[in-house]
């Protein structure tokens, strides 16, 4: 018996063993570059031997670390404005759904249900709805809408429109969100719903394709990727004036761009040496491009927060101490009032009257 039971401990620390050794193996799989000037978080998604994971980028620590592993596949993270929660799609319930977990990437909640088959959930400026495109379960070859959906999973759609209407991003004052379309083929469109008046209109329109808009922090400018697939660029649209600017140009694919806390720099997903690997670069606005992070992997979904970790760390810190140190509250005593004392014949004789008292 005892054969047996240290047979089985070890056959469990050998699957631990390799879980923990697989797990420091796709960490090093991704070499942090020369980061200067940068800070914060990136959350990103990497497909590991067929499993769709997401990863954490700390710059100030210059680490990378598993953020969500599964089960399933987990993809598309955007970190709340606060930096305290992250959402993500993920099937871990056997469907395709938006998930919600804290910043360590713990305690996951699922948001939207079977019922709609969701895609690019992203954050409004003030962190309490989340924004994403959908198809319903009934119609899956149908339209893709904009949805929204507050922290209780109340699911409210914004948008009636046909075509596919993708990669939908909240403008931070929360007037407007903005999106990809293909409903004026030929090429893709970027538009944006007005959320008071309830009315599109189209930003970037033409013959060649522009797609992925991410807004500014500050909400004055809208990057995006444009041109065919294989050889992307990328730009961004000054929204007072209505201006564009090139920004970054490769002979091959960029994908998920995503600003910096400042607003001063781009981090995009382009395509490494490897053809058809993406990696993280980072553009300066002005035309150059540095590597960030290199890794045989290849990278995509983006999503850059200048909360950092150890900022985080601090306010769990501080709520577990006060947790730990709250008082129990205080029971009241409550006064007791003397009874006088009565002997157990007294008793006997007031319950059974005075015949029973003497007996038979």
């Amino acid at each position: 018996m005892m054969n047996r039971f240290f047979k089985v401990v070890l056959a469990l620390a050998a699957l631990v063993y390799c879980e923990v050794s697989q797990a420091a193996n796709e960490i090093e799989s991704f070499e942090l570059l020369s980061s200067p000037g940068l800070s914060g978080r990136i959350a990103f998604g990497a497909g590991i031997k067929g499993i769709e994971q997401i990863f954490l980028l700390d710059i100030d620590a210059r680490k990378v670390r598993p953020l969500v592993s599964g089960p399933g596949d987990n993809r598309h993270p955007s970190i709340s404005p606060n930096g305290e929660e992250v959402s993500f799609l993920s099937d871990r319930d056997g469907f395709s759904a938006v998930y919600v977990s804290e910043w360590s990437g713990e305690n996951p909640r699922r948001i939207t249900g079977a019922d709609l088959v969701p895609s690019g959930p992203s954050w409004n400026g003030s962190g309490s709805k989340i924004v994403f495109s959908a198809r319903t379960k009934k119609h899956a070859d149908g339209p893709s809408n904009i949805y929204e959906a507050d922290h209780a999973a109340v699911i409210t759609q914004i948008t009636q429109l046909g075509g596919n209407n993708l990669n939908p991003s909240w403008s931070p004052d929360g007037k407007v969100i903005a999106y990809q379309t293909d409903r004026f083929w030929p090429g893709l469109d970027i538009c944006a719903w007005n959320l008071a008046l309830k009315t599109e209109s189209c930003l970037l329109t033409g013959t060649k394709s522009f797609l992925r808009p991410v807004w500014s922090y500050n909400g004055k400018l809208l990057a995006f990727s444009f041109g065919a697939y294989e050889a992307s660029e990328l730009g961004v649209l000054r929204l007072d004036s209505a201006t564009r600017l090139h920004v970054a140009s490769t002979q091959r694919k960029i994908h998920d761009a995503a600003w910096s806390p400042d607003d001063k720099h781009l981090a995009i997903c382009a395509e490494s040496s490897t053809k058809g690997i993406l990696n993280i670069f980072v553009s300066d606005l002005e035309d150059r491009v540095i590597p960030l992070v290199r890794s045989t992997y290849s990278i995509h979904g983006l999503s850059w927060s200048g909360v950092k970790t150890i900022t985080l760390e601090a306010k769990r810190a501080r709520k577990t101490e006060i947790q730990t140190t709250t008082p129990s509250p205080v029971l009241k005593s409550i006064p007791t009032t003397s009874l006088p004392s009565v002997s157990q014949s007294d008793l006997l004789r007031e319950f059974l009257g005075p015949e029973g008292s003497g007996g038979r």
